[in-house]
């Protein structure tokens, strides 16, 4: 879709590209339908099924059949990085209330040429990674990222990523489930992990300072009195 909504997809065959389907609509609000089940399309074997580009614009991917066709990732934000058609960058998008669910590789990936785009209210789960960031200053929003072999994964070609209000557990990758970063500074704070102790969640491998995971909540039981169990601050 370029610049706007108004298209239609029946009966064709989409295979084996880099981005099956790419979005570049600038200040738009579209919803994704399931293009396989909608259109009789065959959707199969791409790298990713889903390219987010342009600026501005608010999507929602319907609960889809992407992940059971050989798509082996999700939603890509892009410009001129993996396959894209668009020379530009992806610029202030965002993705609310979605499932990516299923995938072989990653569920949602900012790559490269992403900046200040925003995932939000999401269903991310079991996918071999759930989010990868690359790019400058994107952004996951009180989504669940559970169940996935390694939840969140921040790169070297990452800047100011920030992983806030999420519910992150039940990853099951016993060295990276949770996060690991390589990026520069990462804001991971506010999130919900699954578990009071979080130190063997995450691992950083950038500088000290590259992550800021200072809050977290925690589950706090109360009879008479308050029982705190918890290895962080309270919030």
């Amino acid at each position: 879709g370029l610049g706007h909504t108004n298209y239609t997809l029946i009966n064709n065959t989409i295979k084996n590209n880099t981005i099956a389907i790419q979005f570049v609509l600038i200040n738009q609000t579209y919803n994704i339908p399931d293009l396989i089940l909608t259109g009789s399309n065959i959707i199969a074997n791409n790298t990713y099924a889903i390219g987010i580009s342009g600026n501005y614009s608010n999507y929602t991917l319907a609960d889809s059949s992407y992940n059971t066709s050989g798509n082996r990732n999700g939603v890509v934000f892009t410009g001129m990085g993996i396959g894209s058609t668009n020379s530009g960058i992806a610029l202030g998008n965002t993705l609310f209330n979605s499932t990516i669910r299923g995938y072989s590789g990653i569920g949602v990936t900012y790559d490269k040429s992403s900046e200040n785009n925003i995932v939000s209210g999401c269903n991310i789960s079991n996918n071999a990674i759930g989010v990868v960031f690359n790019g400058v200053n994107n952004t996951l929003l009180s989504s669940n990222v559970i169940n996935n072999v390694q939840g969140i994964n921040v790169t070297n070609n990452a800047t100011g990523s920030v992983i806030n209000y999420n519910r992150i557990y039940n990853n099951t990758n016993s060295m990276y489930g949770g996060l690991v970063n390589y990026g520069t500074a990462t804001n991971a704070n506010f999130n919900w992990w699954g578990q009071n102790d979080i130190a063997n969640l995450y691992n950083n491998y950038a500088g000290p300072l590259d992550l800021n995971l200072t809050y977290c909540y925690v589950l706090q039981l109360s009879l008479n009195t308050n029982i705190n169990n918890t290895a962080n601050i309270i919030r």
